[in-house]
């Protein structure tokens, strides 16, 4: 389980973020849960806070009951993985090295293994190509697949359908779901009406 409580962050020099009392949420491993809310309410800002990609500013972060790294507390880090909206990908690296990245030097040896996760998100076809020459959203499908290879304890997905027809969304919320049901923890931002459907818990800032 994954409880944050007022957890507070403010942008230097933007005056934009999440301001006191600061955002709160509980996840359970198995379970999707999703953050809804207007845009700037802070949805980004609390997935990069839980993924310990900014430091949260005040508030508390723990998984199982143990702290997380923050500002005041160096504490425990397990696994997050945060998949962006803009879908990071090592440019000059073919789709297929970019998930095999996750079990290390990405030689030839772990292609088929990388492929296998790519065909789940119909992109075994694209093994070969670089981020460059795919779609947006084949990017964020890829983008997903090297994020669920590192096997994590806690993933996290900004926007993860936003660009996505329906049947890819299907596809994408597939394996989401299929990462929570091995006991992982799955935190979504999104304003996509089909998660709002499936997911198991919805937290609204």
């Amino acid at each position: 389980m994954l409880i944050a409580k007022n957890v507070c962050y403010t942008y230097p020099k933007t005056g934009r973020g999440i301001f006191p009392p600061g955002a709160s949420l509980t996840a359970e491993a198995g379970k999707l849960t999703l953050l809804v809310g207007e845009s700037g309410s802070g949805k980004s800002t609390l997935l990069a806070c839980l993924a310990g990609v900014l430091v949260s500013q005040s508030g508390e972060i723990s998984i199982d009951r143990r702290i997380v790294a923050t500002k005041a507390v160096p504490g425990w880090t397990p696994t997050r993985m945060l998949v962006l909206q803009n879908s990071a990908l090592f440019e000059k690296l073919p789709i297929w090295q970019n998930v095999a990245l996750a079990w290390g030097w990405p030689s030839v040896k772990l292609r088929a293994r990388a492929v296998n996760h790519l065909t789940v998100l119909g992109l075994g076809e694209l093994a070969d190509q670089l981020p460059s020459q795919i779609s947006l959203g084949q990017r964020q499908r890829a983008a997903i697949a090297s994020a669920a290879a590192c096997d994590p304890q806690v993933l996290l997905a900004d926007e993860p359908t936003g660009a996505l027809d329906a049947g890819n969304s299907d596809r994408v919320i597939g394996l989401l779901r299929q990462v929570a049901s091995q006991g992982r923890i799955v935190i979504i931002a999104s304003h996509d009406e089909r998660l709002i459907k499936v997911a198991d818990e919805t937290v609204t800032l």
